[in-house]
């Protein structure tokens, strides 16, 4: 190499050096490197090019001497080993030398492009990082065929390291830059999602000074945050707060587990309930890596708080009256349940249901119904010890739970009894009720809490079972639970069962008892529900009626007389043995009464038998007709307009009054068989006939007499203007196909 030659490549190499170092752009220092050799060389028939090589592919970085749609035909090419001198030498990994690229096979698919554009000779050196990774090629192109000399080969080399070196730099300070790029992305993410947690990030080392502070909501700080780092929890909390944190702080570090405790923030909103966890961080401190820090996360639970009360509330209490409800008493009652058997003591449990609350509630509404409620609980509480618990478990039930009161069974029943019969007293007063005064009630029964007990719900029956048999008994009465009543009990949740049993099974059946008239003809029948009880045999109403009507099962017992009627009357019609007049009369019990779509389920089944109201009465009794009279008396009206009869069963047994049986639209009554069974031995009884009868006759009534038995009765009775009678002198209940069997046979 000459000397002027050599004096120029350190100049330049001196430049490009430094070009690099300063961090100049990598296109301009590769264009100042072929730059370079073509001036260093300074031969007008030679042209330098750089090829960066990405994902097997040659891409041109710098080739200012050769013709540009050359440069763009070769430009992304895939290299492999006949891929001209380029393609080749980064396939190969070594330098390639085409002497001639119109002989030379390597050259054979881009030959013609090379020779187009006046290029007959290519050496190429593939350019390779400090690791050994190929980065691209120097090539040097020549418009004759020609064999590069030694100082050719020198150049390409040495300017090869060049390019590697401003390769591998401008990659090293691409990298550093997308790194920080992306720990500047992450970092403001991780503050944008810090600054969205409702927690508080505080770290604190283990003397509790604030190291660091962390998250959105500062007001948990109790200071202001620019001016923590440094101090101590000790310069910040009051003394026992600050206290109670840094011995979590030691317990954190000591344990090194997880710690967790709660504390409140008296702020300027009220205060706040504050739930903590401290955790360990190790080597925080890069300066002082040994040195432990705990990580103190602060959350504002103060709304979770008031949402697990207010769930609490709606779970356990009655929201009503704010009284405790069944869930929450059963779970007291047990563990009172559970300290008299451990300490061999007693308590009560006092079961109340008001008196006339429904008459109320229905007359009046369930607004004042309610208004009266919350006056009870308000005036049951002022009767009770402050110990005990009072909780509302029904619409009008009450229950006082009297904890674990003494070892003396008698003294604790006293106690109990008097409790009782203070809360007799405080409901004695009348009730102020929108504007007008109302007076209530109560029956009252107790169960003993005594060591023996079974269980919370095996005490309230018995409390329940006593109620029941004062309510039955006498209004306004205590009694209590014993023996006998348990046996009742029993026998009536037996009997619960069995109607299940027997619902599912199809032992109900509708039986029929001819009514007739005076002259012996049919005029109807009473359909009568029975249960043929499969070791009982036929079990009366009497027995499992009221145990239906309180289990709410009535509805499906009363469904299959209504069916089984149908039936029957579909029966007779068929066989053409049917009058016109034939009615068939069907109890309605209480709670059918309250349904005002009553008429609508009546029509349903009727409908899908193809019959009329026409061939129904519906018999209720006096006592159901008290009850929201003027409701009783807007259904009545829609059934008779639809067509049915309405019958009062038992007429004079009840709470009869002219007052209001004037107003009924009534069709017929039925004179109890009480009345009749004492028509020949009790003249009164003969004038209450009478009187029943005339009664009827103004009102437009028909007269039915039921229980006919004997003969004398009978006769009696022919002298009376009734329409029909119904007794065990004509025909017993019988069997839909006895009946069947009867009327073909009248």
């Amino acid at each position: 190499m000459k000397q002027d030659q050599l004096q120029s490549l350190l100049d330049h190499q001196t430049q490009l050096i430094e070009n690099i170092a300063l961090e100049n752009d990598l296109s301009a220092n590769l264009r100042a490197i072929v730059q370079h050799i073509e001036d260093c060389l300074n031969d007008p028939l030679l042209h330098c090019s750089i090829l960066l090589l990405r994902d097997g592919r040659l891409f041109h970085a710098a080739a200012p001497g050769l013709p540009p749609e050359y440069c763009d035909a070769i430009n992304g090419v895939e290299i492999s080993a006949h891929c001209g001198s380029c393609g080749t030498a980064a396939y190969l990994g070594k330098p390639v030398i085409s002497s001639d690229i119109a002989t030379d096979p390597i050259w054979t698919e881009y030959a013609d492009l090379a020779l187009n554009a006046g290029l007959q000779a290519c050496w190429s050196h593939p350019i390779v990082s400090s690791g050994g990774q190929i980065l691209g090629t120097f090539g040097t192109y020549y418009q004759t065929p020609k064999t590069p000399d030694s100082s050719h080969l020198e150049f390409l080399e040495h300017f090869s390291h060049l390019a590697s070196i401003a390769i591998e730099k401008h990659q090293a300070r691409s990298r550093q830059k997308t790194l920080v790029q992306q720990l500047t992305q992450a970092h403001e993410q991780l503050n944008s999602l810090i600054m969205l947690l409702p927690e508080l990030l505080i770290v604190l080392d283990e003397q509790g000074r604030y190291v660091d502070i962390y998250g959105g909501d500062k007001t948990l700080l109790n200071a202001n945050s620019g001016r923590m780092v440094g101090l101590s929890v000790r310069d910040i909390w009051p003394p026992g707060a600050a206290e109670k944190i840094m011995q979590f702080v030691q317990s954190t570090i000591e344990s090194d587990t997880v710690k967790c405790f709660e504390h409140t923030l008296v702020s300027e909103s009220g205060p706040r309930i504050l739930e903590n966890r401290t955790v360990v961080i190790k080597h925080y401190r890069t300066d002082d890596p040994e040195k432990k820090h705990v990580l103190w996360m602060v959350r504002d639970i103060t709304e979770q708080k008031r949402a697990q009360k207010q769930i609490e509330q709606l779970a356990f209490y009655d929201p009503l009256t704010n009284l405790p409800n069944r869930r929450l008493l059963m779970n007291r009652t047990q563990k009172v349940i559970e300290r008299a058997t451990r300490d061999n003591r007693f308590g009560a449990l006092i079961y109340i249901d008001l008196n006339d609350f429904k008459r109320i509630n229905d007359s009046l509404g369930h607004y004042v119904g309610d208004e009266l409620l919350i006056s009870v609980s308000q005036r049951l509480q002022g009767s009770i010890r402050e110990i005990d618990t009072i909780a509302r478990i029904g619409g009008d039930e009450f229950v006082v739970l009297m904890e674990a009161l003494g070892f003396n069974e008698n003294e604790i029943a006293s106690e109990a009894k008097q409790v009782s019969q203070r809360i007799l007293e405080s409901l004695e007063s009348h009730f102020e009720l929108s504007g007008g005064r109302y007076k209530i009630g109560a029956s009252i029964g107790i169960a003993l809490i005594d060591p023996n007990a079974d269980d919370a719900i095996e005490v309230l029956k018995h409390a329940d079972a006593a109620m029941y048999e004062a309510k039955r008994n006498r209004r306004d009465r205590i009694c209590f639970h014993n023996a006998l009543l348990q046996a009742a009990l029993d026998r009536r949740i037996r009997i619960e069962s069995e109607i299940n049993d027997a619902l599912d099974h199809m032992l109900f059946h509708a039986f029929f008892q001819p009514q007739i008239d005076l002259d012996g003809n049919l005029i109807a029948a009473e359909a009568l529900i029975r249960w043929q009880h499969p070791e009982r045999g036929l079990v009366t109403p009497s027995e499992f009626i009221p145990v239906a009507e309180r289990m709410g099962v009535i509805h499906r017992i009363q469904q299959v007389v209504l069916n089984q009627a149908c039936q029957t009357l579909k029966i007779l019609e068929l066989n053409k043995n049917l009058s016109p007049d034939f009615r068939i009369a069907i109890n309605i019990c209480p709670s059918q009464l309250r349904q005002m779509d009553l008429p609508d389920l009546l029509l349903k089944t009727l409908k899908s038998f193809s019959l009329s109201p026409e061939r129904f009465i519906l018999e209720i009794t006096e006592g159901m007709l008290i009850e929201n009279l003027d409701q009783t008396i807007e259904l009545l009206n829609r059934l008779q307009l639809l067509g049915f009869k309405v019958s009062i069963d038992d007429f004079g047994t009840g709470y009869s009054s002219l007052s209001y049986l004037n107003q009924l639209p009534v069709n017929e009554i039925k004179i109890d068989r009480s009345f009749i069974e004492t028509l020949n031995e009790e003249p009164s009884s003969q004038g209450i006939f009478d009187t029943v009868v005339s009664l009827s006759q103004y009102l437009h009534f028909d007269v039915i007499a039921e229980g006919v038995e004997e003969d004398n009765q009978l006769q009696i009775i022919r002298n009376k203007k009734v329409r029909g009678m119904q007794g065990y002198l004509f025909a017993r209940p019988m069997s839909q196909a006895s009946f069947v069997d009867y009327v073909a046979a009248a």
